[in-house]
């Protein structure tokens, strides 16, 4: 280990010493997840076996078929309780800057909702082992990250979250954003798209939190959609449904597909969705077709607005 390594993971251990209390709350208060999460994961691999080596690759760019093979090293041969600390999951799914991108957020949530409300929705969960930043909310910067979101989207339209009745989210991540708005909007049907083995993941994490019942994994074309539910979409078996949503959720995802993807959501017009918050960033090398996206929302009515705090970044709001 390099001198500049030790002197990175010496400053980390200092930022979290403050943060114990948070740690010791969350683990005592959530302490049965980790029971939960046992009696679940067999039923994951289980439901991996449905979709597993099913043609997905029209959808996924070379960087995210990578992702796929490195993920499956989280669900085999048994699902980890710690799987938020993988270094794949915080390379593909998480927000990593500091300063500002900590900082600013925080401020922005803590002046529109009150202290008792934002303490219900903020609060992370014991399952994943999640990293602390925040002592007052006993929360993560992914969390922060991912309310911010749905706020800046309801500041620049008008438009509440909670008003919407099905939400249809394209790369759910681990399953946090859907967290957030059942958290938010108990009503609200959630479904997630996504490739099978997150999909899976995505069914552990949201079942060991809100418990199996409220969590429908769609692992044969034969199971519908459940109204009021989170619903796990694999991307095999897309195309066998007719989905409709009011709201239509892309962060860095749809920027981060393949054209093909992007053609299919642009050919189905977002699912019917009347209102998009998306997140992309510029063009690249391991994402061509990023800024895309942006060009396809725009002719029906979307606005861009780079974002002051993630330079290279741009939200999309209609």
């Amino acid at each position: 280990m390099t001198i500049k390594k030790i002197i990175r993971r010496a400053e980390f251990f200092i930022a979290q010493f403050p943060l114990i209390p948070s740690y010791l709350y969350i683990f005592y208060t959530k302490r049965n997840q980790k029971d939960v999460f046992k009696t679940l994961r067999q039923k994951c691999l289980q439901y991996y076996d449905f979709v597993a080596d099913k043609e997905i690759f029209e959808f996924l760019t070379h960087t995210w078929k990578d992702y796929d093979r490195s993920i499956k090293e989280i669900i085999f041969p048994q699902p980890r309780f710690s799987f938020l600390l993988h270094r794949i999951i915080r390379e593909s799914m998480f927000a990593v800057s500091g300063g500002k991108w900590v900082a600013e957020p925080i401020k922005f949530i803590e002046g529109l909702i009150p202290k008792a409300r934002l303490g219900e929705i903020l609060q992370e969960d014991y399952i994943g082992f999640p990293i602390l930043i925040n002592a007052t909310w006993h929360t993560s910067q992914n969390t922060i990250h991912s309310f911010y979101h749905l706020m800046k989207f309801q500041k620049e339209t008008g438009v509440a979250v909670e008003t919407f009745n099905t939400i249809i989210e394209w790369g759910g991540g681990y399953g946090n954003m859907a967290k957030i708005v059942k958290r938010m909007a108990p009503h609200i049907t959630y479904i997630i798209i996504d490739l099978p083995s997150v999909s899976c993941l995505q069914w552990l994490y949201l079942a060991t939190i809100f418990g199996e019942n409220s969590v429908n994994m769609v692992y044969s074309p034969e199971i519908k959609i459940k109204e009021g539910k989170i619903n796990l979409l694999p991307l095999c078996f897309l195309k066998q449904y007719r989905l409709d949503a009011d709201f239509f959720i892309a962060m860095w995802s749809l920027s981060e597909s393949s054209k093909n993807a992007q053609d299919y959501v642009s050919m189905h017009d977002f699912f019917g969705a009347k209102h998009l918050l998306l997140g992309c960033q510029e063009s690249g090398p391991a994402f061509p077709w990023a800024q895309d996206i942006g060009k396809i929302a725009v002719k029906r009515g979307a606005i861009i607005q780079p974002m002051d705090f993630m330079p290279g970044s741009s939200y999309i709001f209609q």
